[in-house]
């Protein structure tokens, strides 16, 4: 399970981290590196929201999932994060 996780993540944080500020992006990709894949995928699907940046319908269920697979968020996300994503076109 662990390897199917990071692979869902891996995805996530590839294709929209070049999409957010740099600062973001950083601290996301190191926190993966680390092993730290569901606070990365938890910190870029915020980060999407705050900035905006539209993800597609499939990788919105993606984001709906992973962050599904722990039961306790860090206390400044709101639990429906995912919700929150804003879905655009299929360029995406």
């Amino acid at each position: 399970m662990a390897v199917q996780y990071f692979e869902k993540a891996n995805v996530l944080v590839e294709r929209y981290a070049g999409q957010i500020r740099p600062a973001f992006a950083g601290g996301i990709r190191s926190a993966f590196t680390a092993g730290e894949w569901f606070f990365a995928v938890e910190e870029l699907a915020s980060a999407l929201v705050v900035d905006g940046v539209a993800v597609s319908a499939d990788d919105k269920e993606l984001f709906r999932e992973l962050l599904g697979k722990k039961i306790e968020l860090s206390p400044d996300t709101p639990g429906d994060i995912a919700d929150q994503l804003r879905v655009g076109g299929s360029e995406v």
